[in-house]
């Protein structure tokens, strides 16, 4: 089973996706745009643009440069892997000055396995102007 490697992937997903290149197509002050922007580069494999959403002085940016490196291109993100996969809910939790939290449900349908639903909790920090992902946290998974 590649339980194992889905959830540790979509943890490793979530947590690099937001960094600082944020493009010309989103709003780089409003949340659901860092996320959209997140999903986009994940599934389309554009590593730059995901690592680039992390807030460079935030605890995964270091690791997921790390992870992208060791992978070398090699490896399909979940999201490719995937049949399909929708967001459920996206729903801001937590919005002060300088942070916001944002909780969202996604599903993935993956061949030959269950579907599984995962809950992240996004921290989003500003840095330079713009809203990066400063953290994420696997709040639940489960086969649905």
């Amino acid at each position: 089973m590649r339980r194992r490697s889905y959830l540790v992937a979509g943890v490793s997903m979530t947590a690099a996706m937001l960094a600082g290149c944020l493009g010309d197509d989103g709003d780089a002050t409003d949340p659901e745009d860092v996320l959209d922007q997140l999903w986009t580069a994940w599934d389309d494999g554009d590593t730059d643009t995901f690592v680039a959403l992390f807030h460079p002085d935030g605890p995964y940016r270091a690791t997921i440069e790390e992870e992208i490196d060791a992978a070398d291109g090699d490896e399909e993100t979940p999201p490719q892997q995937a049949d399909s996969w929708e967001i459920i809910s996206r729903n801001v939790i937590e919005e002060a000055d300088e942070e916001i939290i944002i909780e969202e449900i996604y599903r993935m349908d993956f061949p030959e396995e269950p579907e599984w639903e995962f809950t992240d909790r996004y921290t989003l920090r500003y840095h330079d102007g713009e809203l990066l992902i400063w953290d994420i946290d696997s709040i639940d998974w489960e086969e649905v």
